[in-house]
């Protein structure tokens, strides 16, 4: 046995507490490109033209309306300078994700923006990787393909959707897919995302049905 698996082994709960600490220590000086990475998060610089154009402007519009913005807002950027293509907001993520600026250059507080400003939510991380045939299911007019999602995979939807039933699937499931685009694609959304890909889009031919056990993204 190593050396400091016996200290570890002797000290108990004050090696926990030192482990804890080294591993806060190792991810503060992380860039915040790397912490973005490990969390799960895809930065919008990633993806290409047909993304990015309408991500920014997006992240434009929330950064300009006084009623949303609150938490997105960085100090250093009034709203009243953000044009509407977001060019302000892409020089800034390009500048915090530069691979040089680092975690415990900045507060949890700036990280949570950086997450919302710069990386994927998950409508836009699903676009991403549709084919030319994948297309979104419209909340109006296509009651036939909610109520066939429901039927291919009821089980699943049971335990993620509540009060879902085969009168409301299309309301129920509509909503879900709505609110579920909002979210940021991160490790922590990453089984919310999967349903997603399977619940919210037609397909040609539909992937695999994922399981309760499916966690991938």
């Amino acid at each position: 046995m190593a050396f400091s698996a016996k200290v570890c082994l002797v000290a108990g709960a004050g090696c926990i507490t030192s482990v804890a600490i080294g591993l806060s220590q190792a991810r503060s000086s992380l860039s915040i490109k790397e912490r973005l990475a490990l969390d799960g998060y895809v930065l919008i610089s990633s993806k290409d033209e047909k993304i990015t154009t309408k991500a920014w402007e997006n992240r434009a519009s929330i950064y300009r309306d006084t009623s949303k913005n609150s938490s997105v807002l960085l100090s250093d950027l009034p709203h009243t300078n953000v044009n509407e293509k977001g060019d302000e907001l892409k020089a800034k993520c390009d500048k915090f994700t530069d691979g040089k600026t680092t975690m415990n250059s900045i507060d949890k507080d700036i990280y949570e923006k950086i997450t919302k400003l710069c990386a994927l939510k998950i409508k836009e991380y699903i676009q991403s990787h549709l084919n030319k045939e994948d297309k979104f299911i419209e909340k109006q007019g296509q009651d036939e393909e909610w109520n066939n999602k429901f039927k291919e995979h009821k089980d699943r939807m049971s335990t993620e959707i509540e009060g879902i039933n085969e009168d409301n699937a299309k309301e129920k499931i509509s909503e879900y897919c709505e609110k579920v685009y909002e979210l940021q694609q991160s490790n922590t959304n990453s089984s919310t995302s999967s349903n997603a890909n399977y619940w919210c889009v037609k397909r040609p031919a539909s992937p695999t049905k994922p399981t309760d056990s499916d966690s991938e993204d």
